[in-house]
C-alpha cells in the first residue's frame, strides 16, 4: 500500500468528522466512498486492513486511531489517485525512493523537505552516500527503520 496516500485518505476523513481522533468502518465508507468518491464502497474494508498491518491505523474498543496526526496533513484540493496506485506494492522501488516516502508518511516532514535536508548536510557528509544521510536522518527523527533493515544489511553489511 502507498502510505503517502493512505495518510492523505485517512486525514480527509478526519477532516470531514470534524477532526475526531476515532473513527468506524462506517466513517470511511460515508467519506470515502459517498461523499468524496475517492475509494468505491467495496475496497474500503481492504483500505482499512491494509492501513493497521502497515502502522497507520489501531483499533482500541471497536474504533479506529490514527497513529499520525491527521490535522498536520496536508491534502491538495486536486488530489487525484487511482485504486491501483492506492494498493500496490512499493517494494521495487529503490531504497532511497522508499526511504523517501517512509519520511513523509511519518508526517515528521516532506519530501521535499527531507531532500533539502539531505543536500544541506552535503558538505559535513561527502563520503557518506544519501541512503545513509537519510536513514541517519530517519534515526535522528524517531522514525522507524524496521522496513528497511533486510535491505541495509544487504547493500552495506553482506559481502558482494
Amino acid at each position: 500500500m502507498n502510505k503517502d496516500i493512505a495518510r492523505k485518505l485517512i486525514a480527509t476523513v478526519a477532516a470531514e468528522r470534524k477532526n475526531a481522533n476515532e473513527f468506524t468502518e462506517k466513517d470511511f465508507i460515508n467519506v470515502l466512498s459517498y461523499k468524496r468518491k475517492m475509494v468505491s464502497e467495496n475496497n474500503i474494508p481492504k483500505f482499512i486492513e491494509s492501513a493497521r498491518e502497515i502502522g497507520l491505523l489501531s483499533e482500541r474498543s471497536g474504533k479506529l486511531i490514527p497513529n499520525f496526526n491527521a490535522r498536520g496533513v496536508i491534502v491538495p484540493i486536486d488530489f487525484v489517485f487511482t485504486e491501483n496506485e492506492l494498493f500496490e506494492d512499493r517494494s521495487e522501488e529503490s531504497l532511497m525512493d522508499r526511504l523517501v516516502e517512509a519520511i513523509s508518511a511519518s508526517g515528521k516532514m516532506s519530501k521535499k523537505e527531507a531532500i533539502a535536508k539531505m543536500k544541506e548536510h552535503l558538505p559535513e557528509m561527502e563520503f557518506i552516500d544519501n541512503e545513509e544521510r537519510l536513514i541517519s536522518m530517519m534515526i535522528d527523527n524517531s522514525i522507524s527503520i524496521d522496513d528497511f533493515r533486510d535491505d541495509i544489511i544487504q547493500k552495506y553489511i553482506t559481502p558482494k
